[in-house]
């Protein structure tokens, strides 16, 4: 009975994503609109530091002026 178990828990691991189509690296079923998403959640992250990094260089600066003056 426990292999039987197990057995479907290891089933449904494997078929999980086939099921859902939920694979964002291979595009495995996914329309137009989940890769325009996708593409556009991979850019925002990707200049989520940059600009988070420029908005505290731009923050430290401004403070330093301030106190110069």
């Amino acid at each position: 009975m426990k292999t039987v178990k197990v057995l479907i828990v290891l089933m449904g691991i494997y078929l999980a994503p086939i099921l859902s189509s939920a694979c964002p690296l291979c595009q495995a079923g996914a329309t137009k609109r989940t890769q325009k998403a996708y593409e556009e959640t991979t850019a925002i992250l990707a200049l989520l530091p940059i600009v988070g990094g420029g908005g505290i260089f731009y923050w430290l600066y401004s403070r330093s002026k301030k106190i110069n003056n």
